[in-house]
């Protein structure tokens, strides 16, 4: 400021040139303008309101359900369709266990079956919630790029899975017949068979919990091609194996066991093998048993677990006390035995169903691992419109498949008698199909607990229904009930309680909607206008 004040003071008296007085007086200018500027205060930006006319924001209902294919839908597709073939397997080779069983011309033989595989599917469920849980750790883990919690989520898995799955397999092994009483009724015609059945079908426990989490893997890593390759070969294997030693070895129905069993484990070495290929690192075979999980680990899985287990326990219940009720109509097996062809024609499209519920447990967690919660969201929505589409396209499907029911026993009362139950399962189909889908997002989002309370809601609705079921039509109703109870609280969670619930705002501090003088709202933001 000194500076500045000498420079504007400094004036002489004596005479210049005219040239030299007019740039002495536009170096004076400069100085002063330039000192003006150095000490003035800083220019504050003008603010100013933009009214933006805000747009209506698009239907999620819309985006869900438009008949028109984008991107999002090719992602779905190459993860979805090969997990809907691979899983479509197994009802398949289901068919034609029952298939061949029926061909032995005895109603107890197919109704002791169905009563065994309930009884196992029971079991197996109940204590294998570790393959839902590791494909979202796995999924997690991939979107982060992190190779190695990829390689040690899937170690884990297979550990805890194994010593599982070996526990269940000397259990049911060694006493099919408390098992069986989960799904007979007291001194049942069929008890026999079954039993036969049960304990050459849990020699298949171990490796189909193995080979169940490996699927699970792939799945997190959104490879659904590589077990689809697998299950078709070793579920075509079942298939070769089965004439053989049930008529050829003269096993009977527990041939059809032992060829289930036998498929299986070589299912669950190709799996292995595929796998660590596929993460690398070292063989998963002669490894992956030898170090157990950390005990952090473990702890982190025991509160999913616990909540997947009350879950498994809740839906084998209801579904056990169906076989149940149907086992008990009638001292002949027709009624068991025609309930039994029924649910395999209902599993042939509810496979593809889990299928789209599988995937939408692993796409969540997948774009969700990537941070962005609006790709989840809308992530999710679709598959739920894939999942209506889907149970109404199977639900033609298994209509028209409805004369197959001849080809699964010879007796006409059996054929007669499956007919009503199969063609009222498959009216159920588009609500099984949003009710999948949306207990996969649950599962994607970790939401377990609320899973386990939705479901034991449902199971309850349904077992009162059942102790009411005379025909095998109030059987299926009271299936109806539990679906559409899973489809309403699934979907409630998904609009009202979940995290993707609401979309992401871009910039909650700068814009808000008002109604300006009273008209439609307006989107007003605050913007710095450097004029």
């Amino acid at each position: 400021m000194a500076w500045c004040s000498a420079t504007l003071r400094h004036a002489r008296t004596r005479e210049r040139p005219l040239g030299m007085v007019c740039m002495t007086h536009l170096m004076r200018a400069a100085a002063l303008l330039a000192c003006a500027h150095a000490f003035a205060p800083p220019r504050r930006p003008k603010l100013r309101l933009h009214s933006v006319r805000a747009e209506p924001e698009p239907s999620r209902l819309a985006a869900a359900l438009k008949p028109a294919r984008g991107p999002l839908d090719k992602e779905i597709a190459a993860v979805a369709l090969p997990a809907m073939l691979s899983l479509a397997v197994f009802p398949v080779v289901g068919m034609v266990d029952t298939f061949f069983v029926g061909r032995m011309g005895s109603a107890l033989s197919l109704a002791g079956q169905g009563a065994a595989n309930a009884a196992f599917n029971f079991c197996f469920f109940v204590l294998a919630v570790v393959p839902t849980l590791t494909a979202p750790r796995v999924a997690r883990a991939a979107a982060r790029g992190d190779d190695e919690a990829v390689r040690t989520t899937a170690r884990e898995s297979l550990w805890i899975a194994g010593a599982v799955g070996l526990c269940g397999t000397i259990a049911l092994v060694g006493w099919p017949r408390y098992f069986l009483k989960l799904v007979l009724p007291a001194n049942a015609p069929a008890l026999a068979p079954a039993a036969r059945y049960l304990r050459y079908r849990a020699l298949g426990y171990l490796p189909a919990l193995l080979s169940s989490t490996c699927f699970a893997a792939f799945r997190g890593l959104l490879d659904t091609a590589t077990p689809l390759r697998i299950s078709l070969f070793y579920n075509a294997l079942n298939a070769v194996l089965d004439p053989i030693l049930i008529f050829g070895c003269g096993l009977g129905v527990a041939g059809a066991a032992l060829a289930t069993a036998l498929a299986e484990s070589v299912g669950c070495l190709m799996y292995l093998s595929q796998l660590s290929k596929r993460i690398g690192g070292r063989k998963l075979l002669p490894t992956f048993w030898r170090r157990p999980p950390a005990r952090a680990t473990v702890k982190a899985l025991a509160a999913g677990a616990a909540a997947m287990q009350v879950r498994q326990i809740a839906l084998n219940a209801a579904f056990g006390a169906a076989t149940r009720s149907a086992q008990a109509m009638d001292a002949s097996g027709v009624q068991a035995a025609a309930y039994s062809i029924s649910q395999q024609l209902w599993l042939l499209a509810g496979v593809a169903l889990f299928a789209l519920q599988s995937s939408a447990a692993a796409l969540v967690p997948a774009v969700l691992g990537k941070g962005d919660n609006d790709d989840a969201r809308a992530v999710a929505d679709r598959c739920l419109g894939w999942g209506l589409f889907a149970g109404v396209g199977l639900g033609l499907v298994q209509i028209a498949c409805l004369p197959l029911v001849r080809c699964f026993s010879p007796l006409p009362e059996v054929r007669a008698a499956a007919r009503t139950p199969a063609f009222l399962s498959a009216l159920a189909q588009p609500v099984n199909g949003v009710a999948f889908v949306a207990e996969g997002v649950l599962l994607g989002l970790g939401a377990f607990r609320f899973l386990a309370a939705q479901t034991a809601v449902g199971a309850a609705a349904m077992m009162a229904c059942l102790s009411r079921a005379k025909t095998l039509s109030q059987v299926i109703y009271a299936i109806y009930w539990f679906n559409g109870i899973q489809a309403v609280l699934a979907l409630v969670h998904h609009i009202r309680l979940s995290p993707l619930a609401r979309r992401t705002p871009a910039s909650p501090s700068d814009c808000a909607v008002v109604s300006v003088d009273g008209g439609r709202p307006d989107l007003v933001c605050v913007v710095d206008d450097e004029e």
